[in-house]
């Protein structure tokens, strides 16, 4: 038997029931066990540097006074659990005795007690509803305060507590994370506990998968695209090379600047794919112009990048003037885009001028020497 109290511990109130940058749900059966070690995960993190705003979802504790009655003490005094309960309950919560009527309208009757400590509760009289016989509450039951808690968090219909934290500027969420999986948790008790991490490593690793495939689907239609203009099927392939340019000068930028691979960095990766190939198609589309005039295949590839290259540079130097106040502005989401974006287009561009106009020459070149051996051996 149960029943409130004004005295109750109540632990701070989390309202926010998402993971951030770094998350680590527990699933358990035992409500205790959860936040035992809901709580050992917390001092942990808070051990690892570039920790911040360390939270739990593990629900609040509270205290309640809880009356066990001795049912063999009370059925000799004729008491039932039911008198206990009742008497109980008007007493602390009041109960309508009656109704008085005056001029056509109606007021409750309420009865209730001033009682408002436990002293005075024992001392309640309970009377049986069968003998009329009277005892006092602590003569048959006993009055003790124990924990409980409020409510239970469930995910996936799973018992289940949350512990997550932000990153500080400078720190990776992924070092955080691998920090805590191969050196902490090793002094972690997780009998009876099942631990998966939620935060933006595994937000990563399951978005690649993603990203390959809708870079995989934007190759194809870049492909299909320049197909259609160029009618060749060597000349696309030319020019898709400067996504592996784009890609090394991303991963460079990162690297060199101490940003992460981010989602969002994935993203301005990703997007490069269709922004990189403007400067080969430039690039492709005068040398074949000089070719039809009859240009030889060296010197059209030489003319080419002389004529492109002030059009393909200041266009590039826009671009990265726009990106630049992204890239410095220190944003955990915009930043490591900004730098992907960036980086990846400086390299492409300036590689493109070298590796378009040789991948051209050489093909051609192997194109010349192919047809000439064919026609030795025809001859022959």
């Amino acid at each position: 038997m149960h029943f409130s109290t004004l005295s109750t511990v109540t632990l701070m109130a989390l309202t926010d029931p998402g993971s951030g940058p770094v998350g680590i749900r527990l699933y358990g059966e035992d409500l205790n066990r959860l936040n035992v070690v809901s709580s050992q995960l917390e001092m942990a993190l808070k051990n690892i540097q570039g920790t911040t705003n360390i939270k739990s979802d593990a629900s609040a504790s509270s205290y309640e006074y809880v009356v066990k009655a001795d049912t063999e003490k009370a059925s000799l005094l004729g008491i039932s659990n039911a008198d206990i309960q009742s008497e109980i309950q008007t007493a602390l919560l009041g109960s309508k005795a009656s109704v008085y009527r005056k001029a056509g309208q109606e007021y409750d009757i309420e009865i209730k007690s001033g009682i408002d400590n436990v002293h005075e509760l024992e001392n309640l009289a309970i009377k049986s509803s069968l003998t009329g016989k009277k005892a006092l509450l602590k003569q048959i039951a006993d009055i003790k305060l124990k924990p409980q808690i409020d409510s239970v968090n469930r995910y996936k219909k799973e018992r289940s507590v949350l512990v997550s934290c932000d990153v500080k500027p400078g720190y990776s969420a992924v070092d955080v994370e691998n920090t805590m999986e191969n050196e902490k948790l090793k002094d972690v008790d997780l009998e009876g506990i099942k631990l998966v991490s939620e935060g933006e490593r595994e937000e990563i690793g399951k978005n690649f998968t993603n990203m390959g495939i809708m870079g995989i689907f934007i190759l194809f239609f870049l492909y299909i695209i320049l197909l259609v203009e160029f009618k060749s099927f060597i000349d696309p392939v030319i020019i898709l090379f400067t996504v592996p340019l784009a890609l090394i000068g991303s991963m460079l930028g990162l690297l060199i600047f101490g940003k992460p691979l981010s989602f969002t960095a994935l993203l301005g990766v990703v997007s490069l794919m269709g922004i990189v190939v403007k400067n080969a198609i430039i690039l492709l589309d005068y040398i074949n112009q000089a070719r039809e005039q009859s240009c030889a295949t060296e010197d059209a590839c030489l003319k080419a990048v002389g004529m492109r290259f002030r059009p393909i540079i200041l266009t590039t130097a826009t671009a990265l003037l726009g990106l630049s106040p992204l890239a410095v502005s220190g944003s955990e989401l915009f930043s490591p885009m900004a730098v992907a974006l960036m980086s990846g287009l400086l390299v492409s561009t300036l590689l493109a001028m070298i590796v378009i106009p040789v991948i051209y020459a050489s093909l051609n070149n192997l194109r010349i020497i192919r047809a000439d051996d064919k026609g030795k051996y025809q001859a022959m």
